[in-house]
């Protein structure tokens, strides 16, 4: 309940603190639209105590130190103008965003005065340069260090750890050659019987009369006894005349033969 309530009253403070900070800006940029409204009437003293109001509230306004510094130029007060100017290019400087749209706001203001204020201007923007290069500078610094000094813990930690090598796989033997399917298999274990090899179907018997070609089947032989013995051969054979490569020679003509002769007539009957 008391945590509620804290961060109840914390909001509601939150709310109040920027609801008073809105009103005192409201507050304070009348004062600064007064103030330039009676500098450019003539009126510096009433401008001035305008102004001084709007500053002396806190603004970070650098428009209210400009016009009070162009105030107490024309009174007379330059330090106090000069403190003013340079307070106010300060201010400006800070306001990356351009928020308070200070171009604008010196439109109307020419001559000598614009050229003071434009000198304190051009010196805060090269000091806001140099301090924004000062930063980058260090945070490049910054991150250096930091990159080194996380190298630096790699390399302690890779130290203190135990080296180990990495297993370098064996080369293959050329001359191991994969052992056949047949091998593969499991053995049979000791004592058992090695099985008979498959037999394969014999082909089928064919009858011994019969053409391998496809003819007809020749008749069956007589038995031995029925059949005549072979005459023996010579036990000197001649010898076989060679072939004649150019043919047999042609044979002479012989003397023609007599003309036949006619036959008797047959006899007539008495």
């Amino acid at each position: 309940m008391i945590r509620k309530i804290t961060l109840v009253w914390g909001v509601l403070s939150v709310a109040l603190g920027t609801n008073a900070a809105s009103a005192d800006e409201s507050v304070l940029g009348q004062y600064y639209g007064s103030g330039v409204h009676r500098y450019f009437a003539g009126d510096l003293f009433a401008a001035h105590s305008d102004l001084s109001s709007a500053i002396a509230g806190g603004t970070s306004d650098p428009r209210p130190y400009y016009f009070r510094a162009l105030v107490l130029e024309r009174l007379g007060r330059t330090p106090e103008a000069q403190a003013d100017l340079a307070q106010a290019a300060k201010l400006e400087a800070a306001d990356v965003n351009g928020v308070y749209q200070v171009s604008r706001a010196l439109e109307r203001i020419q001559g000598r005065s614009r050229g003071l204020i434009e000198k304190y201007r051009g010196q805060a923007r090269v000091i806001a340069y140099q301090r924004q290069e000062k930063l980058k500078q260090a945070r490049y610094a910054r991150a250096k260090q930091q990159e080194a000094e996380r190298l630096q813990a790699l390399r302690a930690a890779d130290a203190a750890a135990p080296l180990r090598e990495a297993p370098v796989p064996a080369a293959p033997d050329p001359f191991d050659a994969p052992a056949p399917a047949a091998l593969d298999r499991a053995a049979p274990p000791a004592g058992t019987p090695a099985a008979p090899p498959p037999v394969a179907d014999p082909p089928p018997a064919l009858p011994a009369d019969a053409d391998p070609f496809g003819g007809a089947a020749a008749p069956p032989a007589a038995p031995a006894a029925d059949r005549p013995a072979a005459p023996a051969p010579p036990a000197n054979p001649p010898p076989a005349a060679e072939a004649d490569p150019f043919g047999p020679a042609p044979t002479p003509p012989g003397p023609a033969a007599p003309p036949p002769h006619p036959a008797p007539p047959p006899p007539s009957a008495a």
